[in-house]
C-alpha cells in the first residue's frame, strides 16, 4: 500500500486542508507606514494574512490597522498595552497565529 505524498497529483483538493500563511509584523510608531507595508505583503498572494502586533504606539498606528481591518478580514491586530520588546511581540504574534 502506497501512501499519497504531499507532491502527489493523484491526491484531491478536497482531502487537501487549505493553505494560510500569516506574516507577523510588530509595530511601534509605524502610523506613516504599516497600510502600505501589510496592502503590499497582501499583495504577494491570496492564501497571506497580515497579523501586526502594536505596543500602544502613541501615534496611533493601531487605529491605521483597525481601520484596515474593518475593510480587510486578512489583516488584524494584537495590541499590547506597552512596549514590550521585538522579541517578545514576535513571540505574542506567533502564540496567537498558531
Amino acid at each position: 500500500m502506497t501512501q499519497n505524498s504531499p507532491t502527489d497529483s493523484s491526491a484531491t483538493a478536497s482531502t487537501e486542508a487549505p493553505r494560510r500563511a500569516i506574516v507577523v509584523v510588530p509595530t511601534y510608531n509605524e502610523h506613516d507606514n504599516i497600510e502600505r507595508l501589510a496592502a503590499a505583503v497582501l499583495a504577494r498572494s491570496p492564501i497571506l494574512s497580515v497579523l501586526v502586533v502594536d505596543d500602544s504606539s502613541p501615534d496611533g498606528t493601531a487605529d491605521v490597522v483597525r481601520a484596515m481591518a474593518a475593510r480587510e478580514p486578512r489583516v488584524q491586530l494584537l495590541s499590547r498595552p506597552r512596549p514590550q520588546g521585538l522579541g517578545p511581540a514576535y513571540k505574542a504574534g506567533f502564540r496567537r497565529a498558531l
